[in-house]
């Protein structure tokens, strides 16, 4: 069985927190990157809905990387 990383289990609840916080300041173009997000897609549930719905600003594609690895650009 493997075992997430303590990073993970710690930054997963404040990811969206965070991006909220900072999203008021983030230019176009500016880029997110969220690493395991087919791993602990239940995790970054509420993140992950937020960067993928279009009235948010983001254009998303996750890269095949193990477990996933979601690049968000955002584009008001």
């Amino acid at each position: 069985m493997r075992r997430e990383g303590r990073l993970t289990v710690v930054w997963a609840p404040l990811a969206l927190p965070t991006l909220q916080i900072v999203l008021p300041k983030l230019r176009p173009g500016a880029v997110v990157i969220t690493d395991n997000t087919i791993g602990s897609a239940a995790r970054y549930k509420d993140l992950l809905a937020f960067l993928r719905d279009p009235k948010n600003g983001f254009i998303n594609q996750t890269l095949p990387y193990h477990n996933g690895l979601e690049v968000s650009v955002y584009s008001p």
